[in-house]
């Protein structure tokens, strides 16, 4: 992706955020996300008189993501972009963590959604939202080792989406009944993706790959449907949680309180170790996040727990100047 001419600077300095990202939604690994309102992280590009990218602060990462801009994904992103869309112009960001690390809420991917909106916007937003999707897909390679689309997706475009797998990556997005709503479990411990991805096995059997596309396309039907029948029985991963739901903890005990509380279905956020329950309208909601967060303090495990509809905005501009 090539583009001809530099474009011109419509402000000074832009201010996006981008929020956190339930990734898989059950069956669909790889292939399923959705976005949440909170929690985000915002970045802050500006035009600088020093030739090149500066990342000029980092607040909220403890001082553990790296300032250089080769190796952080929201400087790496950038880069891609003035390299792609031959830009002269000299550049510094500011990146405001909300996202945990590690956490199985794409925080990585907001980050980089982020720093990409906010340079886009900066320079009069030549790049469509499918033109964005390559390079943030190139950062998602570096900093998880795959080049997955299932957290920058719906953290760009929002909503509930497919990413498909042809040519390129495409994204789908999944029609949802207004009132379904989903609970995140963040328990204070952290899980790479790395290290989630090499306790998957290297092939699955035919009978699981068949019951795990079925629940694929009954979760999207449910869920377009208003059927809480057919997304209740959806809900259901037999490709990676069987594996990693041991890395978790208090998968299953949270996993009981929470069904029990009137969710329709639970899994893992992306690679974990987030957890999620998916249900129909706010108060249930609510009634699910007390339950879990009492299994959590019976096990005297620190959590976070955020809510949701399912149709978050996803990334956004806050301000330009």
């Amino acid at each position: 992706m090539r583009f001809e001419g530099m474009p011109e600077t419509h402000f000074q300095s832009v201010l996006a955020e981008a929020p956190a990202t339930v990734a898989n939604v059950g069956p669909g690994f790889d292939c399923f996300g959705l976005a949440l309102i909170e929690p985000n992280d915002r970045v802050r590009v500006s035009l600088s008189k020093e030739r090149g990218i500066r990342i000029k602060s980092i607040i909220g990462d403890g001082g553990r993501l790296p300032m250089d801009s080769q190796t952080n994904t929201a400087g790496r992103v950038v880069q891609s972009f003035v390299e792609n869309l031959n830009i002269e112009s000299g550049l510094e960001l500011e990146i405001e963590k909300g996202l945990p690390l590690k956490s199985g809420l794409g925080s990585s991917a907001a980050s980089s959604v982020a720093a990409l909106l906010a340079v886009n916007h900066l320079f009069g937003s030549p790049l469509t939202q499918t033109d964005m999707l390559p390079l943030l897909m190139e950062c998602e390679a570096m900093a998880c080792g795959s080049a997955h689309a299932d957290n920058v997706a719906p953290c760009l475009f929002g909503g509930m989406v497919m990413v498909h797998h042809g040519a390129s990556a495409t994204v789908l997005p999944i029609p949802v009944a207004s009132s379904y709503w989903c609970v995140v479990f963040h328990p204070h411990v952290e899980l790479a993706t790395e290290t989630a991805r090499r306790v998957l096995p290297d092939s699955i059997p035919l009978a699981t790959l068949s019951k795990q596309a079925s629940h694929m396309v009954g979760l999207v039907l449910g869920l377009s449907k208003d059927d809480d029948r057919l997304v209740s029985e959806s809900i259901r991963d037999f490709v990676a949680e069987p594996y990693r739901k041991s890395m978790i903890p208090g998968f299953s005990r949270v996993k009981q309180s929470v069904l029990e509380a009137g969710a329709l279905g639970f899994g893992i956020s992306g690679s974990g170790p987030s957890v999620f329950a998916l249900c129909r309208g706010e108060l249930k909601a609510r009634d699910i996040r007390a339950a879990g967060e009492a299994t959590y303090a019976q096990m005297d495990e620190a959590v976070d727990s955020f809510l949701s509809p399912l149709h978050g905005t996803g990334a956004r501009i806050v301000e330009a100047c």
